[in-house]
């Protein structure tokens, strides 16, 4: 077997690290099913698994420092405030619109850094009935049974509550009708992660198409 030198492996993360780019921007543009292709992309470029190395781990970067975009402060009071949420939602007269929390604020952006596998294992989405997702255990959920590589017969107890029925405790009524639970938080927090990704390492690496 023949080993693979390091600039292969720099031309691998390019590459997943451009198809991130690009999933990102369909997901800006309203293709909102293509965070299942981020997480991919981002098990491919963070995820260490048993017979796998990610392109971090050949590239020896988990030391490097990486993007927290956690949202600590809220600045207008229609926001929705959960357990440091990746992502803003607003309430609208026709619902919750949840966006992106991107900046190109490099002062915010330097301040707000943790280590990889603090980051990697931090936690980002918090249900009201107790369960909860680390970044990569929801990157994994997505990536492995959900669209990004395999579409499983069966979702997790944990993940059909998130994304099927309770999604994070929140809900919203229209008018006098049923309160509906605010979904999505799945899609958009996938989203967030991307964007700390590709702010991580595009400062040295070429990840324009």
């Amino acid at each position: 077997m023949a080993n693979r030198d390091q600039s292969e492996f720099i031309r691998i993360l390019q590459k997943h690290g451009k198809r991130l780019k690009r999933s990102a921007n369909l997901f800006d543009q309203g293709e909102i099913d293509e965070f299942s292709q981020m997480a991919l992309s981002l098990r491919i470029l963070l995820h260490d698994a048993l017979k796998s190395c990610s392109a971090l781990y050949q590239l020896d970067l988990e030391n490097r420092q990486f993007i927290d975009s956690a949202i600590h402060e809220y600045e207008n009071s229609n926001m929705l405030i959960d357990d440091e949420p990746l992502f803003y939602k607003t309430i609208e007269i026709d619902g919750v619109k949840l966006f992106p929390n991107c900046t190109d604020d490099s002062l915010k952006l330097s301040e707000q850094k943790k280590i990889f596998s603090d980051w990697f294992h931090q936690k980002v989405l918090q249900l009201e009935t107790g369960g909860k997702y680390t970044r990569k255990g929801l990157i994994l959920e997505v990536a492995n049974k959900v669209g990004g590589a395999h579409e499983d017969a069966t979702l997790s107890n944990k993940y059909r509550r998130l994304t099927r029925e309770e999604g994070l405790g929140e809900t919203f009524a229209r008018n006098d009708g049923p309160a509906q639970p605010v979904l999505e938080n799945e899609a958009f927090t996938i989203r967030q992660i991307a964007y700390e990704v590709i702010k991580t390492l595009e400062k040295d690496y070429d990840l324009n198409s």
